[in-house]
């Protein structure tokens, strides 16, 4: 029954931040609870629908209460210019024309910023100087309340401010006057695998020209120097945005080789010593939010492959979902890398094994055949939410993806040799350098002529969420009728004509 608890306590954090649901709704679910489970206990001759519900309506209530002790409301900024002094807790985000810095306030002069110690600050710094995690800054600028901006014509809206304040950042701070006051703050190991990153990366910069040195390093390690708008967007509209950046794809390919190298130890082996190489590799590229949620996702994808077990496979990712839900209620509305890496790994849990048994697409080359059905499979569980969310269709994303996403791994491991040698033998680095970029390449071209083609994305006016609802109920109705239907009988088992 727990499984049935947790879905409810998720149902009951979307029904408070949907406006839906109200915290007297949670004495109501309680009391349904124990009217259900408590006329169960009269041993109705099916009493099982009754146990279900009762631990649904008391997982609903788990969910509303730990939604409804979420501040939502954030403090009016003071007015005028104020001063805060801080540690920078996350990675500089670089972007093309500016560099985000996610600023923890530890003191100010300023007697209305005192209550805002310990909430942080998006800075909107200039690209110079630059700066790193764990430097403490002193800025001068006017503190502002993050605003949701329209993504289309059609009033579709991002909700920035949520966004933002899932991370704990409650205000932004655009240009202000910064001065670096010191150095060596934070964690000192997520510092030391930060530097590491970047020495990785820097090493492929001189490696690997640009764009596609920006590239590798998104593969590889969830880098965030700009690819440029321009050619964001064309990955965008081509609809493989998602290999640009460090995502749960990239996190399985990882712990496959790792897998694929521990083969020697057994199943139990081999599976633990993937789930421990996704975690380490999580930890070197620094244990971000996004990093974290995308190796918890790789992690279950990665045993349902292994073990063949489908439903152990969605309870996990139930469960890692229901954890990370409860420790931040807001990622389930607000964090669209949650929402779609959730839906991704339910595409490889249930829909590769359907397509696997009602095609035999490529069944002759088993390698690409994995690759072009895990494809179809994640790309048909996320479009109906992400045509909701963006409205962008792009016409050629099926095809832009069986081309892109097969050079991924390839691309993956001739980079990550390039750096490792690279950093040892720089002569070796630059030969090793040539198949890489040709690779990168590649996946840059695909992506160009993709968005280029006539009508490549379409914009969808806005529909209702109810159309997301019933695409996603007529796939979960279908995939069940599949687990419903009776093997066919074997020659030996066939039924005698009398």
């Amino acid at each position: 029954m727990l499984p049935w608890g947790m879905l409810g306590a998720i149902l009951g954090t979307i029904g408070v931040l949907a406006g839906m649901l109200t915290e007297n709704f949670l004495w109501v679910s309680l009391v349904m609870s124990l009217v259900l489970i408590s006329i169960r206990r009269m041993r109705f001759p099916s009493s099982l629908p009754l146990l279900i519900g009762g631990t649904i309506f008391f997982g609903i209530a788990v969910g509303i209460w730990r939604t409804e002790i979420v501040p939502m409301d954030i403090p009016p900024p003071p007015e005028g210019r104020v001063v805060i002094e801080g540690t920078i807790v996350d990675e500089p985000d670089v972007r093309e024309n500016y560099t985000g810095l996610t600023l923890e306030i530890e003191n100010t002069n300023d007697g209305d910023v005192g209550a805002l110690v310990g909430a942080r600050v998006l800075l909107h710094a200039p690209r110079y100087p630059e700066y790193a995690y764990g430097d403490r800054i002193k800025a001068s600028g006017k503190l502002e309340v993050p605003q949701d901006f329209s993504t289309d014509e059609d009033g579709r809206t991002f909700p920035y401010r949520m966004y933002l304040k899932k991370d704990g950042i409650l205000f932004a701070m655009k240009y202000p006057a910064l001065e670096r006051t010191g150095e060596g703050g934070g964690n000192r190991l997520v510092a030391a695998l930060y530097a590491l990153k970047h020495r990785f990366i820097s090493i492929l910069a001189r490696l690997i020209p640009e764009p596609e040195g920006s590239l590798l390093s998104g593969l590889l390690l969830g880098g965030k120097q700009a690819l440029g708008s321009e050619l964001l967007n064309d990955f965008r509209v081509a609809g493989i945005v998602h290999i640009v950046v460090l995502s749960g794809y990239n996190m399985t390919l990882v712990a496959r080789w790792i897998v694929a190298l521990a083969k020697p130890l057994g199943y139990y082996g081999s599976a633990i010593t993937g789930v421990v190489g996704i975690t380490l590799f999580t930890i070197m590229v620094g244990a971000g939010a996004t990093a974290v949620r995308a190796a918890i996702m790789a992690s279950i994808a990665l045993l349902a492959k292994i073990s063949g077990r489908k439903n152990l496979a969605g309870r996990t990712l139930l469960l890692a979902a229901f954890v990370m839900v409860m420790h931040q209620p807001l990622i389930v509305l607000y964090d669209p890398s949650f929402q779609l890496s959730f839906l991704a790994t339910l595409g490889i849990i249930y829909g590769v094994p359907y397509l696997e048994k009602h095609t035999k697409l490529l069944a002759s080359i088993p390698a690409l055949r994995e690759i072009v059905l895990s494809t179809i499979a994640t790309q048909s569980f996320v479009l109906p939410f992400l045509l909701y969310q963006t409205g962008m269709f792009s016409l050629y994303a099926l095809f832009a993806n069986l081309l892109a996403v097969p050079l991924v791994p390839i691309a993956m491991f001739f980079g990550f040799w390039t750096g490792v040698i690279g950093a040892m033998v720089p002569l070796l680095g630059f030969v090793l350098a040539i198949p890489t970029d040709i690779l990168l390449v590649a996946i840059i071209t695909v992506a160009r002529v993709a968005s280029s083609l006539p009508y490549a994305s379409i914009m969808l006016p806005r529909f209702s969420l109810a159309i997301v609802i019933v695409c996603y109920a007529a796939l979960a109705i279908l995939l069940f009728r599949e687990e419903r239907r009776p093997p066919p009988l074997r020659p030996r088992e066939a039924p005698r004509e009398n």
